[in-house]
């Protein structure tokens, strides 16, 4: 009973929703099809230029390759002042990465103003007074405003949304001397368009595909996933609402964190449910990772949840014997990869016992929240002063839709699906956290950290609004990889970091993709 309970909450996280019809095999089936042999090819795809970069008088490539690629945030800024090249010419090289792998689909927009911002990082440089992610060169999921560009969620009818100002996460970054390069390709509307629906597919961006070969990307930071994997920046910011970090960084072999509900504010984040949107960071490793985030959480006026953030605990302690002492509680699905990552954990000095999750922690309504959210926080977010749209409502897409279906080849019923919700969401999202929280709390109390693999716990983490950090685990016979998932109590963030460094830097699975 317990994996068939899990195997249809996966799928539904898969799909972010819908009726279970096929089995989870026959599913992944159909999005190896829908990804690889039967694609749509979409005549709306933004075309991306790099003209206006003068790429081709660039002759720096090998050079800074050499002195960049997959080195630590750390490793790169100390070339950086010592003079071993510029941000620019870093964006440069990053840009020449770009149109290398634009057979990926994982970039849809390029920021025009870059190197113009990249010039002013020198500058800083130059005069000593930079800020602590100087040089670190980020791609955004486009669902994430920046002034600089469109925001449209690959959906066509938001192709020509702006924004007077940048979310707040976005600008965070700017205010620590990161460089926005461009925009991350994703699943459509964040996957919660149609169903089915095809993993890493929009109609802007096209579709995406995986790093490492024929597999599911995942969704919906797909193009997040994939360009972290790829290297075609620094980092690369990404948004889940059930799973959507944790599944395309796990299947990409990159490191991915969905943290505490309102630590990273969602102002200005095209959302599917304001209940369990959040935004997140995926690295190649953890140090990176570790090192954005902290220095992007702040209290933001025009998201009240980020209050929490004054409750919660920055520092952080990387050390290789972090798992001295921990332990932790596997949730066993039965998965083939299990038995080797415990041996891991136990290796690196961790305590790993079996657990069990009060049946409760699956009697949530997660579809009747995303239904509700859909059409109503969309709503909100459309009529933000910030936002400049020709549409101002879902009510008025659907109408766009209907009359052009050419531009949602796999079809509008999620949207539709958001009108015939009628019930109280409070009451629904009370009794989800109820539930969800109650549950992992009570498990939490025996363990410190709960293991399971890949998006399969995130049907309970995601509506409790807690974290979840995924580590590169290995690579099945087929070199698909997989990851392990750590999910934590309320505001233990920190603690997942540090537990998912020592295991990281205990195993070193993470292969290169391309070189």
């Amino acid at each position: 009973m317990k994996k068939w309970i899990i195997g249809s909450v996966l799928l539904v996280l898969l799909v972010i929703g819908g009726v279970i019809v096929m089995s989870f095999q026959a599913y992944m089936k159909d999005q190896l099809e829908m990804q690889y042999d039967m694609v749509v090819i979409s005549e709306f795809k933004r075309p991306i230029s790099f003209d206006i970069y003068d790429l081709n008088a660039f002759d720096q490539y090998d050079f800074i390759h050499e002195r960049v690629y997959e080195k630590s945030i750390e490793e790169i800024q100390k070339k950086l002042l010592n003079g071993e090249f510029s941000t620019v010419e870093l964006c440069k090289y990053y840009l020449k990465r770009i149109e290398k792998y634009q057979s990926f689909n994982a970039v849809n927009q390029i920021n025009p103003n870059v190197l113009d911002q990249a010039a002013q990082v020198d500058q800083k440089i130059a005069n000593g007074n930079t800020g602590a992610l100087f040089g670190v060169v980020v791609l955004i999921k486009d669902n994430i405003a920046s002034v600089d560009m469109n925001t449209s969620a690959g959906a066509y009818p938001l192709k020509d949304l702006t924004t007077k100002r940048n979310a707040t996460v976005t600008q965070a970054l700017i205010d620590q001397d990161a460089i926005i390069l461009g925009k991350a390709n994703l699943s459509e509307w964040s996957n919660f368009m149609s169903s089915p629906s095809s993993n890493g597919f929009s109609v802007l961006g096209g579709q995406t595909k995986h790093a490492y070969g024929k597999f599911d990307v995942g969704g919906s930071s797909s193009g997040s996933s994939v360009a972290a994997a790829l290297s075609l920046s620094t980092v690369t910011i990404g948004t889940e609402t059930a799973g959507s970090l944790i599944y395309p960084a796990g299947q990409n072999s990159v490191v991915a964190l969905k943290p505490t509900m309102g630590l990273l504010s969602r102002d200005l984040i095209v959302p599917i449910a304001e209940a369990q949107d959040s935004a997140g960071v995926i690295a190649r490793s953890v140090s990176d990772l570790e090192k954005v985030f902290h220095h992007i959480l702040l209290e933001d006026a025009n998201d009240p949840a980020s209050l929490i953030v004054n409750d919660y605990n920055k520092t952080v302690n990387l050390d290789q014997n972090a798992l001295n002492g921990k332990t932790l509680g596997l949730y066993n699905t039965g998965s083939e990869e299990v038995t080797q990552i415990v041996k891991e954990f136990e290796a690196a000095g961790a305590k790993v016992i079996e657990i069990e999750l009060d049946p409760s922690a699956y009697e949530v309504d997660m579809m009747s929240v995303l239904n509700h959210g859909i059409v109503h926080d969309v709503d909100v977010f459309l009529a933000n002063d910030a936002v400049k749209s020709h549409f101002k409502s879902m009510k008025e897409i659907l109408a766009f839709y209907e009359e052009n279906q050419d531009k949602a080849p796999y079809g509008y019923a999620l949207l539709e699906g958001g009108f015939a919700f009628e019930g109280d969401v409070d009451l629904i999202i009370e009794n989800n956290l109820k539930l969800t929280r109650g549950a992992l709390d009570k498990t939490l109390e025996n363990v410190d950290a709960i293991i399971s693999i890949s998006n399969e716990l995130s049907g309970v983490y995601a509506p409790a609004g807690y974290p979840a950090i995924t580590v590169p685990s290995g690579y099945k016979e087929s070199g698909e990889p997989f990851g392990v998932t750590l999910v934590g109590g309320y505001l233990e963030d920190q603690m997942l970091i540090e537990i998912a460094y020592a295991y990281e830097v205990n195993t070193k699975h993470r292969k290169n993709p391309t070189e």
